[in-house]
């Protein structure tokens, strides 16, 4: 059985929660590093960025001089009866009428029941809004928290405990005891209910679910005051709650439920929204992250479709620089994503073909090099897919964020964002349409796409990256090889993830959570052993700096030869400085890898495997595991005298939950250690 755990986050940069350069990561803190004070405030300022360094002390001084928190008083973001320009009872309906030209096309029940089957639709959408209307809400796509209907959006179901209400957030918006999990709030109050509801209302023309959509937005307001709960703590947070609660009430807006009271609120909380983004915007800058994508998107949102706002025309023009400037910075030539991880990859396609749609429907293209640039990212996802499952590698950071779920696929399948994103940049999908086509419906009107006949190259390479493909007729090997640009999630420098079909032979861990009581097990997760490569006992690949902030970045070589081998060097500079050498080899779905470390008496050796299969030791130093076409086996070929242990280790695949997997951990070489990986055919 899963063991699911408690879910958290600490209130630093880096996370899916908004620092406000008050947490130790702030430039020149104090740390724990064996270096001198010039090493680190290097090292943090490389790991922050240096272009960013500016807008850390300017968002320290707005903190420090109480800048920020007059910006943010509530009674700056008036109520309502006391914004002339909102819609009145008369005009409101007629009003959100017109808007809605401007938003995405909202399909028919024909169209929906002809891309998705009525019992693929009873046990995903149908069953997630009865849980949701019988108290047991949705948690980062996986889990239901207890929250009652309407929802107790401040409460976190896990711990039993209720956030501050009332409270300015800048006072109460961080993690830490007895509160220690903010994401639990968070999520729920993302609203991204309102797209199942919604939904849900479409396929089956039932006034319930537009009734249940109203009541709990309705809801949510009244537990929410203005920047007065930890839910405005965020602005990302904000946009994504946004883009939620706009989506459900241009789905509904035929509907009884959609009264004019209830759409001048919404009108009110889409201005109060962007206010709190403005506001605060700069800050997300300086993460070089989702977090400038997400905001930018909302600001860009409400200027395009609130043309009666007085900044709406700011917004517009705001949110659009903001997008083209950090998707040039964010998004590398070669399509891999400043974040290092799968997980935000998706976040920011996500955000940008929200944006790049909705600025079509409203006669607001973006540059040609921002959609290239978003291109190349999705060309990029499209090497790791495996199609059959829509499954990638389980690589980085995971907050478990699914900003668009628009599609009855699980959390872990990309292709419904793969598949939007090739229809809103215009090239062919690798993949057919299906289930997962209904994402790309809802944005675009349109579910078909191109699909490409392309056979994916035996080599592949993104080199600004660092991500290295060899492929078989049946596997695929990834390595990460690469010199940060950014600052690094987890020490995982020439971890290899493999795939045999849709099986994840070799896997990374995941990152469980962001925070965690213990330490120990939130470190484990980001730490070199739990990645398929080679650890020394007693250092990381990298000094650990404050919060989620890593030190003394690796330097790496890495190359084909004209043999299709992958030879890669990687130099470690920190504690206990060694070069590790691994070289991979492939003959049909067989890859042979070799370790050799220099620079320490001895190193071991982590290969993380596949749950789903049962490994056993069939040799010295040999295990296999039976798969339905044969027998897959890794053996290792050493002259080093090395213990061999077939154990149990941690894999999260969702955000709080951990699993356990087999682990082989090789340990005490001193020499040059082989592992040969096979599949041997029936």
């Amino acid at each position: 059985m899963r063991s699911r755990q408690s879910l958290g986050t600490s209130w630093s940069f880096g996370t899916s929660g908004e620092s406000l350069g008050t947490s130790s990561e702030s430039l020149g803190t104090s740390t724990n590093l064996l270096m001198n004070p010039l090493q680190k405030i290097y090292w943090i300022g490389k790991g922050v960025g240096w272009d960013n360094v500016p807008r850390r002390i300017y968002q320290s001084a707005r903190i420090r001089t109480g800048t920020l928190r007059r910006q943010m008083q509530p009674s700056r973001f008036v109520a309502q009866g006391q914004l002339a320009c909102l819609s009145n009872a008369d005009t409101a309906l007629g009003d959100w009428k017109k808007r809605a030209e401007k938003f995405f096309p909202i399909p028919t029940a024909a169209q929906l029941h002809k891309l998705v089957d009525q019992p693929v639709w009873e046990a995903s959408v149908a069953k997630e809004c009865e849980d949701a209307l019988n108290g047991r809400y949705p948690f980062f796509s996986r889990w239901k928290g207890e929250l009652g209907w309407p929802p107790n959006f401040n409460l976190d179901p896990v711990n039993d405990i209720q956030w501050p209400v009332g409270q300015h957030w800048l006072d109460t918006a961080r993690s830490g005891p007895p509160r220690n999990d903010i994401k639990l709030v968070w999520e729920a109050s993302r609203l991204s209910l309102a797209f199942t509801l919604a939904r849900h209302y479409i396929y089956t023309g039932d006034e319930k679910w537009a009734d249940a959509y109203w009541n709990m937005f309705e809801s949510w307001r009244q537990q929410n005051p203005v920047n007065e709960s930890v839910a405005w703590g965020c602005g990302q947070e904000v946009a994504f709650r946004l883009m939620a609660a706009l989506f459900g009430a241009f789905a509904t807006l035929d509907s009884e439920a959609a009264t004019p009271s209830r759409l001048i609120d919404l009108e009110l909380f889409c201005y109060q929204s962007a206010l709190r983004i403005d506001a605060n915007i700069n800050y997300a800058q300086s993460q070089k992250n989702n977090h400038a994508l997400s905001e930018a998107a909302g600001l860009w949102t409400v200027g395009l479709l609130f043309s009666n706002f007085p900044q709406s025309e700011s917004w517009i023009q705001r949110g659009r620089t903001i997008l083209e400037h950090e998707t040039a910075r964010q998004i590398y030539e070669d399509g891999s994503y400043v974040q290092h991880s799968m997980s935000y990859h998706r976040v920011m396609l996500d955000d940008m073909c929200w944006a790049i749609q909705l600025g079509r429907r409203n006669q607001q293209e973006f540059s040609r090099q921002t959609v290239d640039r978003v291109t190349s990212a999705t060309r990029w996802l499209s090497e790791f897919i495996e199609p059959e499952t829509g499954r990638v590698p389980n690589y980085g950071a995971n907050d478990g964020a699914n900003v668009l779920p628009l599609s009855c696929t699980d959390y872990l399948d990309y292709r419904a964002t793969y598949q939007l994103a090739s229809t809103v940049c215009g090239i062919a999908s690798s993949i057919p349409a299906g289930v997962w086509s209904e994402k790309t419906l809802w944005l675009t009107g349109n579910a078909d796409g191109s699909q490409s006949s392309a056979v994916r190259s035996d080599r592949w390479h993104a080199r600004d990256g660092g991500y290295f493909i060899l492929r078989g007729p049946n596997s695929q090997l990834m390595t990460r090889a690469t010199n940060y640009r950014d600052r690094p999630g987890q020490c995982d420098t020439l971890h290899i993830d493999l795939w045999y079909q849709q099986h994840n032979v070799l896997r990374d861990a995941g990152s469980f959570r962001y925070y965690h009581e213990n330490k120990a097990v939130k470190d484990y997760f980001y730490s070199t052993s739990a990645h398929n490569t080679v650890s020394v006992a007693g250092a990381e690949q990298m000094t650990k700096g404050p919060n989620f902030l890593w030190l003394d970045w690796p330097t790496v070589e890495a190359t084909f030869d004209a043999d299709g081998k992958l030879a890669c060097h990687a130099h470690f500079h920190g504690k206990k400085p060694y070069t590790h050498s691994r070289r991979i080899s492939r003959d049909g779905d067989s890859y042979i890898i070799n370790d050799s470390v220099a620079g320490v008496d001895s190193f071991s050796l982590h290969w993380r495997l596949n749950p789903d299969w049962q490994w056993q030791q069939t040799g010295p130093l040999e295990v296999s595991a039976k798969v339905n076409d044969g027998t897959f086996c890794l053996r290792l070929m050493t002259e080093s005298s090395v213990q061999f242990d077939l154990d149990q280790c941690w894999e999260s695949l969702y955000y709080g939950e951990r699993t356990q997997v087999p682990c082989l951990t090789i340990q005490d070489i001193n020499g040059t250690i082989s592992t040969q990986l096979e599949h041997r055919p029936v």
